[in-house]
């Protein structure tokens, strides 16, 4: 095989896997979906392209194939979520954001947030369960704290409990 084929079957094969992304999320996905589209004569040309690559370029063809950008922007969101007991809403999480980062860097971190949660319910699951998680937290952690009589609206605040118009806690 010269170099130009080398070449021609690589982009055929990525094009096949780009256009049948869906379908397609490891080698044997790949190998299933091309039998059922294309000849099996083309697919054996592509599986012998795929032996005979280098282990190099066999593992960007693996990472090609199952990578998945939301899941990946997800997780990210999931773990700075994670890392911070006090985002306890969408709102705190974009408050702190704008405390922790550039402001440059906060408004991409929120328009970023904001197209991703806006677009996939997986996102909005992942990250709505991240805040119930750190809302259970909170609420575990309060029920080792006792309330005095002078706790006003401010400290309940401080512990990220939301209050009502006389000061006290909701939801607890």
């Amino acid at each position: 095989m010269d170099l130009k084929q080398h070449h021609e079957i690589k982009e055929k094969l990525y094009d096949f896997i780009n256009s049948h992304k869906k379908r397609i999320y490891n080698f044997d996905s790949l190998k299933r979906v091309a039998l059922t589209e294309m000849s099996k004569e083309s697919w054996q040309e592509w599986e012998d392209y795929i032996c005979r690559i280098s282990d190099d370029e066999l593992e960007r063809l693996r990472h090609y194939i199952t990578f998945d950008p939301i899941k990946s922007y997800t997780k990210s969101y999931v773990e700075f979520i994670e890392q911070y007991e006090e985002i306890t809403s969408i709102g705190t999480l974009k408050k702190l954001a704008r405390e922790f980062y550039t402001e440059k860097t906060a408004k991409e971190f929120i328009k970023s947030f904001n197209r991703l949660y806006s677009r996939s319910e997986f996102a909005r699951q992942c990250i709505y369960r991240a805040i119930q998680s750190n809302i259970k937290k909170r609420r575990d952690e309060l029920k080792e704290v006792e309330p005095n009589e002078e706790w006003d609206a401010e400290a309940w605040h401080s512990l990220g409990i939301p209050t009502d118009e006389d000061g006290d806690p909701i939801g607890i």
